[in-house]
């Protein structure tokens, strides 16, 4: 068997996060569907009518996938990531001269931002977790260990604080959409056990902060700041191998942080145990799920 070989870098590569990115389907109308084929469809619908997507902003552009998708969209376009090397990879895909990228993170970008008020549409897929996880724990990169917060519930009110702050700094009428990963589901819950192994989960609940971010978002619509809805999607990944199992959830999802541990091998034999269940043939394919989050602000 391959063994995994990237190296842990501070912020996961581009090209190391397209060449484990497994081939997610995710069930939407009646089909299962790529995440890139979901949101060509809701971008569709939001430009009826429209010659294009005004003024958009993406937060945490990643690798670019669904940059590629909106930004040529877009009247205006911003870009935001804390990784240099994925801002620096995204722009060379983008075909929009009217386009903007910054580096920095996320929930300090939301900070000091005093323009917000200009985007007409803003996208997050994937990413928005982040900046709430900030909330409740900080990442020792050179002991490449991860410190938690000791007061949850003041970790608490500084990622509701920062949620609010976002969506009370946006225009009247401007539309969001979020992707998030489901923590429950089989996929991620495997993720989750490994990624115990450095460190405990806030109020030892792995959907702690899609929760907080749900409540908040309720509490905001009580307020009338704005409307949502949250839609389920069940999904699933594919992979045609134990080789392929190993290095998709060691490279990618827990970003290689394992792959020089004197414990590697036991890590390995923990997750192949975890996805025997979900063999089929050679391949295995393993339940995964997630959020879409549609809202406007009133």
């Amino acid at each position: 068997m391959k063994m995994p070989h990237i190296k842990y870098h501070k912020y996961l590569l581009p090209y190391d996060y397209e060449e484990f990115l497994p081939d997610y389907k995710f069930k939407f109308r009646g089909k299962y569907l790529s995440d890139e084929n979901i949101i060509k469809i809701k971008v569709s619908e939001l430009l009826r009518k429209r010659e294009n997507l005004g003024n958009v902003l993406e937060l945490g552009i990643g690798s670019g996938i669904m940059t590629r998708i909106i930004a040529p969209k877009s009247k205006y376009f911003e870009g935001e990531d804390i990784s240099e090397e994925m801002v620096n990879h995204t722009k060379r895909l983008v075909k929009n001269p009217n386009s903007k990228f910054i580096i920095q993170e996320m929930k300090e970008y939301i900070k000091s931002n005093n323009y917000l008020d200009r985007f007409d549409n803003i996208f997050s897929f994937w990413s928005f977790n982040y900046p709430l996880l900030s909330c409740y724990e900080e990442f020792d990169h050179k002991k490449k260990k991860i410190i938690p917060r000791k007061d949850l519930n003041l970790a608490d009110e500084d990622a509701k604080s920062f949620i609010k702050t976002f969506f009370k700094k946006c225009k009247r009428d401007a539309k969001f959409l979020f992707l998030f990963f489901d923590a429950k589901c089989p996929e991620q819950n495997i993720v989750t056990d490994l990624w115990e192994i450095v460190a405990p989960f806030p109020n030892n609940d792995r959907n702690h902060t899609s929760s907080i971010f749900f409540q908040t978002l309720e509490d905001l619509k009580d307020h009338g700041v704005i409307k949502f809805k949250k839609t389920f999607l069940r999904g699933r990944i594919i992979l045609d191998n134990k080789s392929e199992v190993v290095n998709t959830f060691l490279n990618l999802h827990l970003r290689g942080i394992f792959n020089h541990n004197k414990n590697l091998n036991e890590i390995i034999n923990k997750l192949e145990k975890k996805v025997m269940k979900y063999k089929v043939g050679e391949k295995y394919i393993i339940p995964s799920g997630a959020y879409m989050v549609e809202a406007e602000k009133n």
